[in-house]
């Protein structure tokens, strides 16, 4: 018998998974999936500090569903058995992350769900040193296409209508947090500008090569059809002079190659003031006329914010 895991345990086993390739991608059968109530004992994921307990594990319409104290079970199966998983070896499973990002529909809504979904779409895994980079677990494409073949299950509209705020790429969960601030719509508190690449590759103009010495660069946020770049500056990348001289040393190359960048700090984006600052200088390079929104606009923007960062910090508040 094996095990599946799901919905928030799915997505904190991803939130760490460094080698996503070392974990082929596969068809499980739910139906032959264990109980939840025994599932976990005697296996190394009984004692995973990460995973937060009673663990979530994707069981077939005739198993047992009751929670115990490691796991509880969620049945899936009446209608389709066969699912997408990657293995995780000894009989162990995790969902794929387009099937994941539909379970969490179920869960969470709005902004949660969204930066869920930025997640399961990003390209860095947690670390106990903070963040790696790793290959991306799905595409934006790959799951916009997973969803429009579960027409009929609980969520998949909501799951669908949050896809469409998500990004791809981000390098790290201040990255998520910063993007979406900006660019979800002002009815769920954010500024509403047009979404950015995020890291994306840019090729550096001679006199940039020059400065930096590299042939492109990667800039957090990037708006191609405004040459404009957005460079998040975390205060843990700033203890040292040499990191100072090698963000100067980018900003200068970006400059020379004709891309105006904005510099957003960690200070800043604790500040709701700083933050409408910025995006209104977003706005006006870009051209781009922000809606009023009023007191009450203004109330859930810096409850966006607050909210948005503290997932950032703590990603397992949306379990």
């Amino acid at each position: 018998m094996s095990i599946l895991f799901g919905y928030e345990s799915a997505l904190t086993i991803y939130r760490w998974m460094r080698c996503p390739d070392r974990y082929p991608l596969s068809y499980v059968d739910v139906c032959t999936m264990q109980s939840a109530k025994a599932a976990l004992e005697g296996t190394r994921w009984a004692s995973w500090d990460p995973l937060v307990k009673p663990a979530q594990l994707i069981v077939g319409p005739s198993s047992d569903i009751r929670r115990s104290a490691l796991s509880c079970g969620h049945a899936w199966g009446s209608r389709r058995a066969i699912w997408p998983a990657r293995s995780l070896g000894n009989d162990a499973f995790v969902c794929d992350a387009p099937w994941v990002f539909l379970q969490m529909a179920q869960h969470i809504a709005g902004p949660d769900l969204v930066f869920a979904g930025c997640e399961l779409l990003s390209s860095y895994a947690l670390c106990t040193q903070g963040v790696l980079q790793r290959p991306k677990l799905a595409s934006r494409h790959e799951t916009r296409g997973f969803l429009a073949g579960c027409t009929g299950y609980r969520s998949v509209n909501k799951a669908i209508s949050a896809l469409g705020y998500t990004l791809e790429n981000a390098r790290s969960p201040m990255e998520i947090a910063l993007a979406l601030c900006l660019t979800l719509p002002p009815r769920m508190g954010g500024f509403g500008l047009p979404k950015p690449e995020l890291n994306q590759a840019i090729e550096l103009s001679q006199r940039g090569r020059a400065i930096i010495g590299l042939d492109v660069l990667t800039p957090d946020l990037y708006w191609p059809k405004h040459h404009l770049a957005g460079e998040y500056d975390s205060d843990e990348h700033h203890l040292l002079e040499s990191d100072i001289a090698r963000d100067s040393r980018r900003r200068l190359a970006l400059e020379a190659s004709g891309i105006d960048v904005i510099s957003i700090t960690n200070e800043q984006m604790r500040s709701p003031h700083d933050m409408d600052a910025i995006a209104g200088e977003l706005a006006h390079r870009m051209r781009y006329r922000m809606r009023y929104v009023g007191a009450e606009g203004e109330k859930r923007r810096g409850e966006l914010q607050r909210r948005l960062r503290e997932i950032a910090c703590h990603p397992e508040l949306l379990a």
